[in-house]
């Protein structure tokens, strides 16, 4: 049966017993055999996930990831001082991501436990096993759907300072395309108000008929005698003559 078979790469769960097991993906992965419990008293290796990491998860973790595993916590983070810190050896934090499951749609690093290590599987490198983690779940198609553009950049990355250097580049972008939303909307909501923007912004030329008496180009007037001889000349102007 699928999720019966043993797991290539080792996932284990501080569990504290704070969610419901019918909402908790972590509790669905531990019924599938892909994730195991692990103690107060257990000291681990693999790469941890917790709050107060400096580095990011990076494909520069992946032999960890490979020979020791990956650990999440299943709990409120005020509940993460609990565990000894000389049991965690290798924390790192996850980038920017968008959460896909059914509690936290569409909000950004609300990720639940499954989301937490599919999103650690990507980014070492084991995309086989992430969609796998993932296809546990009926809404596990949409994590790598939103999160597609941000996922292939991150694979790019070979550090951590690489990670948080897209990141910062992935989030200026954001930032930019929602100020270029805000002002479409705004044109749409107020067409004459940008209208009067774009007059305002054109250049003012200037007519020959406004200059001043002191002007420099202006033409000196025949004298009454000459203007009899001057003859008069009609020219038409069509519109699109105007500048």
């Amino acid at each position: 049966e699928k999720g019966v078979v043993k797991f290539p790469i080792t996932l284990y769960i501080w569990d504290f017993k704070q969610c419901d097991p019918k909402k908790c993906t972590g509790a669905k992965l531990k019924r599938l055999k892909l994730v195991e419990n692990i103690t107060l008293s257990h000291s681990f290796k693999g790469i941890v996930l917790t709050p107060t990491a400096t580095l990011k998860v990076s494909n520069a973790d992946r032999e960890i990831v490979e020979t020791c595993g990956i650990a999440v916590i299943e709990c409120s983070w005020a509940k993460f001082d609990k565990i000894p810190k000389t049991h965690i050896q290798n924390e790192r934090a996850l980038p920017y991501l968008v959460a896909a499951n059914t509690i936290n749609y569409g909000k950004p690093m609300k990720l639940s436990c499954a989301e937490a290590i599919a999103a650690t599987l990507f980014l070492t490198g084991f995309v086989d096993e992430a969609e796998q983690i993932l296809g546990s779940f009926k809404w596990g198609s949409a994590f790598s759907s939103i999160n597609e553009e941000i996922l292939d950049l991150f694979s790019e990355c070979k550090t951590s300072a690489d990670i948080v250097a897209a990141e910062a580049v992935y989030m200026k972008s954001m930032e930019q395309a929602e100020e270029e939303r805000i002002k479409r909307r705004d044109k749409m909501m107020n067409p004459s108000s940008s209208e009067d923007e774009d007059e305002e912004k054109k250049p003012k030329q200037e007519s020959s008929e406004e200059e001043g008496p002191d002007s420099e180009d202006k033409k000196e007037l025949p004298d009454a005698e000459d203007k009899k001889e001057v003859p008069i000349v009609k020219t038409e102007i069509k519109p699109e003559q105007h500048s």
